[in-house]
């Protein structure tokens, strides 16, 4: 996806789009836009008062009559200068927009083509093939020869350092990019041979950055699903991430309209919860309990064990201390995989995983 835009900024930058041609008659309208805000803040001039205060003193203008032509002149003045100042506003976001319709395309054209199959409900098994992917103008793969295979039921644990390889991991196993070499496969078949919106429709992602969105608390647990009128699905992943007592002493429950003033801890428990709703086939938590105390962080792992039978789970942490619950541990340095193996096996390899470890406890 967003890795098929870069050839087209980089082009871009090489390049003057199109458009820049008619920047000379943009400029003359952002010029006169301008001009007409500046000449819309101006204030009634001092000449002007001093003629109405004269026609006040002679008595030929009643002085209310003079005070209210001044409040109306000044206040039609303040209107129209902020509705010279939106327009231009307007204008100037019109230009951005002018340019986005024909990047996207140009993005679109640049993709890679996928075929037409549709994958289909459960996943039973996930495979990396021997997978390479390198970032345009990197001089080394972010990703280079992993393999993999995940099973249905499975907790799947990726740790290393920033920059290791992990979440490009993570993209390249939901086809958010292709590999450049290698490949990887839902139940048996390409990702590359698989329409993406099938795979995407089966997947339930918590990202460590997560967006805030300000909708009701229903909205929030069910964005990207078809509206439905029963509230049991949308209390079941509530519960799950214990965060009903929360909700019911909101002002309206599931109708209140979240706002900022919502602790980090319960924006996290939301965005958990909205991918437990979707009762995807593959579940992939990324730092899912940065922001809880520790209380939450162990119900939302306890829960993730109680469900990891019907789906294939990949958590992505720092805190090595929960990968305790996953089958399977994967450590990654240099886009490569160094030690995989469960919990206690590595603890005792004394290898990096033995390291970050003892490092995280001597905090």
């Amino acid at each position: 996806m967003w890795r098929n835009a870069v050839p087209v900024v980089i082009a871009a930058q090489r390049s003057p789009p199109d458009s820049i041609d008619a920047s000379p008659s943009a400029a003359q309208r952002t010029l006169w836009i301008a001009l007409l805000s500046a000449l819309a803040r101006r204030r009634l001039p001092r000449r002007d008062l001093g003629a109405l205060a004269c026609q006040a003193v002679s008595g030929r203008i009643e002085l209310a009559v003079v005070a209210t032509a001044i409040i109306a002149v000044r206040t039609t003045l303040a209107a129209l200068s902020q509705v010279v100042i939106n327009a231009a506003a307007v204008f100037h976001t019109s230009l951005y927009l002018s340019d986005m319709h024909p990047f996207l395309d140009d993005a679109a054209a640049r993709a890679p083509k996928r075929g037409s199959r549709t994958h289909a409900a459960p996943t039973e098994e996930i495979r990396l093939e021997e997978v390479v992917y390198q970032y345009p103008g990197r001089d080394k793969p972010a990703v280079d020869g992993v393999s993999l295979a995940l099973r249905r039921g499975q907790i799947l644990a990726i740790v290393g350092a920033n920059g290791s390889g992990k979440s490009t991991l993570t993209r390249l196993l939901i086809g958010i990019y292709l590999p450049d070499k290698g490949r990887v496969t839902w139940n048996g078949t390409d990702l590359a041979e698989v329409d993406p919106a099938t795979v995407w429709a089966n997947t339930g992602l918590v990202p460590q950055i997560f967006a805030q969105w300000p909708l009701r608390v229903r909205e929030s647990v069910t964005l990207g699903q078809p509206r439905t009128h029963n509230d049991a699905p949308v209390w079941e992943a509530v519960d799950a991430v214990g965060l009903r007592e929360a909700v019911e002493d909101l002002p309206a429950g599931l109708d209140t309209l979240l706002a900022r003033d919502v602790f980090g801890g319960q924006w996290q428990r939301v965005a958990c919860s909205r991918a437990l709703y979707r009762r995807p086939g593959l579940l992939i938590l990324d730092e899912p309990t940065s922001q809880m105390d520790p209380r939450g962080e162990h119900q939302i792992f306890e829960q993730i064990k109680a469900i990891a039978a019907d789906r294939i789970t990949i958590m992505v942490t720092h805190r090595l201390e929960n990968t305790k619950i996953a089958d399977h541990i994967v450590v990654m340095e240099h886009g490569r995989i160094t030690e995989q193996g469960w919990y206690d096996g590595l603890v005792h390899a004394g290898g990096t995983f033995a390291e970050l470890l003892e490092l995280s406890q001597d905090r």
